[in-house]
C-alpha cells in the first residue's frame, strides 16, 4: 500500500540558548521569551495510516526542490504547501493537533477577518519508485 501523506505546519519548541539564560539577559528573555523556549513553525510531510492517524513526520522541515527547473512542478508543490495553512497546526514533539491554541492563518491578520481553521481534506499519495 502507498503511504498517504500531506504537508502540515508543525510547531517547534526549542530550549533557549545558553546566552539567553545568563542573568544579564534577563530583561530581554522575559520580554521576548516568557515561556523559556523558542517557538517556531515549519512545513513538514506528515504520514497517516489507514485510519487517518499520524504515524510519521519528517525530521527536518521541507524545502521545495526539483531535479530540473519546471515552473508548473514548483507551483504544484507550493499549492500543496499552501493547503497546510488552513489545517490545524501539529506539535512537533507530540504529533498531536494543537486545538484552539494556534491558527497560523490568523497571524498578523485582523481577528474579525480571520475564520476558523479548516482541516485539509485531501491527502496525497506518495508515488513509490
Amino acid at each position: 500500500m502507498d503511504d498517504v501523506w500531506n504537508y502540515r505546519i508543525l510547531r517547534h519548541r526549542d530550549p533557549l540558548p545558553k546566552y539567553l539564560l545568563l542573568k544579564k539577559n534577563k530583561d530581554h528573555r522575559e520580554k521576548y521569551y516568557p515561556n523559556d523556549y523558542i517557538e517556531w513553525f515549519a512545513i513538514h510531510e506528515v504520514f497517516y495510516n489507514k485510519k487517518g492517524k499520524i504515524y510519521g513526520i519528517t525530521k527536518d522541515p521541507i524545502t521545495v526542490t526539483t531535479e530540473t527547473f519546471n515552473k508548473s512542478e514548483f507551483n504544484r508543490i507550493l499549492s500543496w504547501m499552501r493547503k497546510a495553512v488552513n489545517a490545524p497546526v501539529i506539535d512537533y514533539n507530540t504529533s498531536k493537533e494543537i486545538k484552539n491554541e494556534v491558527n497560523i492563518s490568523c497571524i498578523g491578520i485582523n481577528k474579525e477577518r480571520c475564520g476558523k481553521s479548516k482541516v485539509v481534506k485531501n491527502v496525497y499519495k506518495r508515488n513509490k519508485k
